[in-house]
């Protein structure tokens, strides 16, 4: 699957103009890099890596997201009092 980047998102190329976040992206890279451990001869250890650094990058970008949407919801109650 190729990707190309737009500024913070990605348009998946031939899915007739599908775009994806950053969190999208690397939950999609993980899937096919698990497809490429498992039909490789044993483990890799770069593609075991690759895996271990693109969740830790979703775990961050989910941590930031509910930081926001918080931070949207005080402002929001601020808005109405």
């Amino acid at each position: 699957m190729e990707l190309i980047k737009m500024g913070n998102k990605y348009l998946v190329k031939d899915s007739g103009g599908k775009v994806i976040d950053e969190k999208e992206r690397l939950e999609l890279e993980n899937k096919d890099l698990v497809i490429q451990d498992i039909t490789s001869s044993g483990c890799v250890k770069e593609i075991t890596k690759k895996i271990a650094s693109n969740k830790k990058k979703i775990k961050e970008l989910e941590e930031k997201e509910v930081v926001e949407n918080e931070d949207k919801t005080i402002e929001e109650t601020r808005s109405t009092d």
